[in-house]
Order: structure tokens, then C-alpha cells, then sequence
């Protein structure tokens, strides 16, 4: 039953990319970029545990992929119904049609007001100075890092202040790209430094979003890279943020197990931490499937559904943690979905949803997740009609899509709030468009 539901699995997975792409817009669409996400957070540790099902402990694995298979044939049914309704007959002209060129599509060109730049970078410095301030510095954190979400509770404003730092040469790199320049030496040498010093957070998905956006953003003004480029560069990104940023951070957690170790971090990464990869992949790095296991293993049996109590969280989630209400859980959800104030589960959308209103509530969040990436994927479609920061902003959002599917607890898809916001803030606050015709004609 297991390898056929994975199978299942892998047969809607390939039918989901087919659905999304077009040769208008290729994989730079949130249905497509959806589907890579689900094959890194689902599909791998799915067939991982089918092949060794000793590694999921509590809980059903034949039920856990069931619910994954489900979501998946929802979020399919969304994406197809909207696309279905939105242009019964434009798929097909699209794909018939050459795509015009960036230059004759686009209506507008892109200045960036250097002062905004600045001010932005000012608020990412100060925000990266107070979070290592206040949790030891940048070393601790590396050192620590099987303690990330205990350092950085409460101190989500600071880390979004930081990002900053990420969102000015993201943004100042597009605007070249949408002018039909190169990304330049500086503005790529500015990102490094600024992805460099983010690692040391640990937390991957503030590493994955910006390079997802980058590279959705230049294929989709500019596409000058064949495919296979664009998949070896893909495979290269994936191994740095999962394996290597994955093996500095499973170091630390060794750390804490084995107190006292002379192993270093070099040892580590060359001899224990590739022997038991597959089991800390689909166990920890990619822990969905096992989440999801363990959810339905706790409602309805130990505890009644929630009911929308996470929903509520998120609405309280602006409040300092400080003064914040608590919207406590159910004991036995409690321990296992929050075992300790220490190690914080990164709960995907089919987790949040099941605990909330079980299956039925698992259906309609899928559904609504796909018809939500349809309506991104067709307004993409029309991005040469957009400003500079409406594509930024239509991009940023394509992203949060694929990382609610990984973790849609209320802490974490206000962080997703935030993140659209801010790269979207930094590029409508330090933008000065103009309609290509109106400088022509000034031109003249």
C-alpha cells in the first residue's frame, strides 16, 4: 500500500508540473516552483519511509501518505479549476504563440532612489545588530544552532529588519535585469555577503526564498539560460542550502546529543553525517510526512480538532510575545506537536489543516492553495503590463505559496507575511517608474 501510494504520489507531482507550465512562462510559476517544493518536503522522504517504514515510530504511514496524496490531488483541482475558468481557451493560444520579447512587452522602465536604498540599509543593519545583540552574536548562533527557534523567539521584527540587507541588492539586482542590464559585480558581491551572513540564522527558508525569486524573476524578464542551466543551477542551490547548510545545523543538534564530543564540525560533515542522511532527511531536515503521522495519530483519538484556533494565532501573532495572549492547545497536542520551548516543528499546510478541522479542513486549504497559485500563475502571464514592484510583489507572493507547504503555523506564515511585504516595501518605496512611451515622446 505504501509504495502505491507513493507511487500516486509521484504520478500527480509530474501531472501538477504539466499543469503549470506553459511555454509562455516555463517553470517560473508558483504552480511549478509548488511542485519542486512538494518533491523536496513530500515526495523524497515519501518513498525514504516507504523503503524503510522502522524510521517512522508513532503514528500511520499508510494514512500520512494517504493525506499527502489528497492534498496533492486538491491542490491540483484548484490550480485546474481557475485556470479552467480564468482562460478555457487562452492556454492553448498561448502555448500556440511565440512570447514576445521583454523589450517589446514591457511598458515601463525602472530607476531606484539611491536614498531609500540607504535608509533600508541602515534598517537591516540595526536590525541584525539587535538580534545578535541579544543572543549572543553571530559565532553563538552558529554553535547553537540546535536552538535556533528558543534564540530567535520574539525576535522576529529584528530578523525581518536584517533581511533587509538581502532585500536592497535583490531589489537593485532585478531592476537591472528588468532594464536589460547585468546584475553588476557590486549588487552580486552585496547579496553574497548578505545570503553569508543570513546563514548563520540557520533558518534555510530565509536563504531559498531569495533565490527562488531571483531566479523566478530573471527567467521570467529575461530567460537567457537554457534549461539544463537552469536545472544544474537549481541542483547547485538545492545541495548548498539542504546538505550543507543542513549538515551545519544537524552538527549542532549531535552537539547537544552527545555533550562533550571531540568530533569536530569538519569530521562530522565527511564521516557521520552522510551515513545516516536519508533517515535525518525525512526524520528532520524534511520532517512533513513524519508531522503529519503523528497529527493524525493525536486527533481525534487524544484530542478534538482545534477549530480554527490557529487561525487566531496568526491574528495575534503582531503582538510582542511579551504581552501576547496565549491560545494554549489541547495537552496531547501540546506535547506532540510542541514537545519543548527548544526544538520548534516546522508544521506544513496539511498538518495546520487536519488539526484544525481534520480532513474536511485539509480539502479546502488545498483548494484554495491551488485556485490561489492559478490566480498568481495568470497574473505572471501579463507581468509587461506591470510596474517593477507589482512583478516583485507577484513573485514574492508566488514564493510564500510553496513555503506555506512546508510550515504554515502561525508563526511562520506571518513570517511569510513579512517577507512579502518587505521585499515589496523595498522595491515600491525606492522605485521611480516611467511609461516607456512618456520618455520616448520626451525623447523626441
Amino acid at each position: 500500500m505504501t509504495y502505491a501510494l507513493a507511487t500516486v504520489q509521484t504520478v500527480l507531482l509530474a501531472l501538477l508540473v504539466a499543469v503549470g507550465w506553459s511555454s509562455a512562462r516555463e517553470w517560473a510559476g508558483a504552480g511549478v516552483v509548488a511542485a519542486g517544493t512538494w518533491l523536496l518536503i513530500f515526495l523524497i522522504p515519501s518513498w525514504i519511509l516507504t523503503a524503510d517504514p522502522s524510521l517512522l515510530t508513532v503514528g500511520s504511514l499508510e494514512g500520512a501518505l494517504a493525506s499527502v496524496d489528497l492534498s496533492l490531488v486538491c491542490f491540483i483541482a484548484g490550480y485546474g479549476a481557475v485556470r479552467w475558468l480564468t482562460d478555457r481557451g487562452a492556454r492553448a493560444r498561448d502555448d500556440r504563440q511565440s512570447r514576445p520579447s521583454p523589450a517589446h512587452q514591457r511598458r515601463w522602465v525602472t530607476s531606484l532612489d539611491g536614498r531609500w536604498l540607504a535608509a533600508w540599509v541602515v534598517f537591516g543593519v540595526l536590525g541584525f545588530a539587535a538580534l545578535f545583540a541579544t543572543t549572543g552574536g553571530p559565532i553563538h548562533f552558529i554553535r547553537n544552532l540546535a536552538a535556533e527557534g528558543a534564540m530567535t523567539r520574539g525576535k522576529t521584527y529584528f530578523i525581518f529588519a536584517g533581511m533587509a540587507l538581502v532585500w536592497v541588492p535583490q531589489t537593485v539586482i532585478c531592476a537591472r535585469w528588468w532594464n536589460g542590464r547585468g546584475a553588476g559585480p557590486g549588487p552580486s558581491v552585496a547579496l553574497i555577503a548578505a545570503l553569508g551572513l543570513t546563514a548563520t540564522l540557520g533558518a534555510r527558508e530565509l536563504l531559498a526564498v531569495p533565490l527562488i525569486e531571483l531566479g523566478m524573476f530573471y527567467w521570467t524578464v529575461r530567460r537567457r539560460i537554457s534549461g539544463r542551466s537552469a536545472v544544474a543551477l537549481i541542483a547547485v542551490a538545492v545541495f548548498v542550502i539542504v546538505f550543507v547548510v543542513g549538515m551545519v545545523k544537524r552538527y549542532s543538534n549531535y552537539v547537544v546529543q552527545h555533550p562533550g564530543t571531540r568530533v569536530t564540525r569538519l569530521e562530522f560533515m565527511f564521516n557521520q553525517g552522510p551515513s545516516d542522511f536519508a533517515h535525518s532527511y525525512a526524520i528532520n531536515t524534511a520532517d512533513g510526512i513524519v508531522l503529519i503521522a503523528l497529527g493524525e495519530h493525536v486527533v481525534p483519538s487524544q484530542a478534538p480538532p482545534e477549530l480554527g484556533k490557529e487561525l487566531l494565532r496568526l491574528v495575534l501573532q503582531v503582538i510582542p510575545s511579551s504581552v501576547r495572549p496565549r491560545i494554549g492547545a489541547a495537552p496531547a497536542i501540546a506535547s506532540a506537536i510542541y514537545p519543548s520551548r527548544v526544538f520548534v516543528y516546522a508544521q506544513p499546510l496539511a498538518l495546520v489543516a487536519y488539526l484544525q478541522f481534520e480532513l474536511p479542513g485539509l480539502i479546502v486549504a488545498f483548494l484554495v492553495a491551488g485556485a490561489g497559485a492559478a490566480a498568481l500563475d495568470r497574473e505572471l502571464l501579463a507581468w509587461g503590463a506591470r510596474r517593477f514592484s507589482t512583478l516583485m510583489l507577484l513573485l514574492a507572493l508566488g514564493t510564500a505559496v510553496s513555503m506555506l507547504l512546508r510550515n504554515a503555523a502561525a508563526p511562520a506564515a506571518a513570517d511569510a507575511i513579512v517577507e512579502v511585504a518587505g521585499i515589496w516595501a523595498v522595491a515600491r518605496t525606492s522605485e521611480r517608474a516611467h511609461s516607456r512611451s512618456s520618455m520616448l515622446a520626451a525623447g523626441r
